[in-house]
């Protein structure tokens, strides 16, 4: 598993760098610069998101959620919330957020990139999103069939979208879609 504990530092040290943009685990150190992050690009309106209202019912997982990083300043970050969708455990995905300064140039990308492939390493079954299939979609997510998964709010059906990490997870995973604790 990544090592996700706190360290003093405002990114603590971990993994890839790609030339001055450092990629990190999330931790605890970080959450005041997210959350600025996320009022810059997402705005009051974040709060009435289906995403939102489901997130706000408890924490993310660390082990999960990463950080990029240009000196000691926090310029994007993903996040990953564990879930049920039904009795079927999950995570879902998001917010992924990079200030405007710092977009199309692949940042968003290595950010999920790296929540994948340690929601894989940690046998994560299912994830899902509220988001751009036009994106998501070179990271394998497909369109939820209608109906199968409910968010706690309404949601334009074209915008959920699901990742099968272990084979035939979404077979089970039909239903209302609450939080689920990271313990």
């Amino acid at each position: 598993m990544i090592n996700s504990s706190s360290t003093s530092q405002s990114c603590a040290p971990f993994s890839a760098t790609d030339n001055t943009i450092s990629y990190w685990p999330e931790t605890i150190d970080h959450d005041d610069q997210i959350k600025q992050i996320n009022q810059t690009v997402f705005g009051p309106g974040r709060f009435v998101r289906a995403s939102y209202l489901l997130r706000e019912d408890g924490k993310h997982d660390r082990q999960l959620s990463f950080v990029a990083c240009l000196e000691d300043h926090v310029i994007g970050s993903v996040r990953m919330t564990p879930i049920y969708i039904g009795e079927q455990t999950a995570y879902l995905l998001g917010p992924l957020v990079v200030l405007p300064d710092h977009k199309n140039i692949g940042v968003g990308s290595k950010l999920v990139r790296m929540a994948l492939q340690a929601a894989e390493n940690c046998n994560v079954p299912l994830i899902i999103l509220i988001g751009d299939k036009d994106y998501y979609g070179r990271f394998n997510f497909k369109n939820v069939q209608h109906g199968q998964i409910q968010m706690p709010a309404p949601v334009n059906p074209q915008r959920l979208l699901v990742l099968e990490l272990q084979e035939d997870a979404l077979k089970t995973a039909h239903g209302k879609v609450r939080y689920r604790s990271c313990s």
